[in-house]
């Protein structure tokens, strides 16, 4: 399942994830890939990783996280 977090620019963020339930099947070993474009920045995890997303302070961030037109 898929979840979303909006961030502003200068936002910060940390992605973790429990690295003692690892999945297996990983594409080229990686827990994650992070992509930049003009609009933003994705970071998918490998399949199956549930992650905690964190802002600076060490707040867990809720899905939909700052979605536009929801602040």
């Amino acid at each position: 399942m898929a979840e979303e977090y909006w961030l502003r620019p200068g936002d910060v963020f940390t992605v973790e994830f429990d690295d003692s339930d690892r999945v297996e099947q990983m594409i080229g070993d990686a827990d994650f890939d992070v992509s930049w474009h003009d609009s933003g920045i994705v970071v998918w995890t490998a399949s199956g990783q549930d992650v905690a997303v964190r802002d600076q302070t060490g707040s867990k961030l809720e899905q939909g996280h700052q979605r536009p037109g929801e602040d």
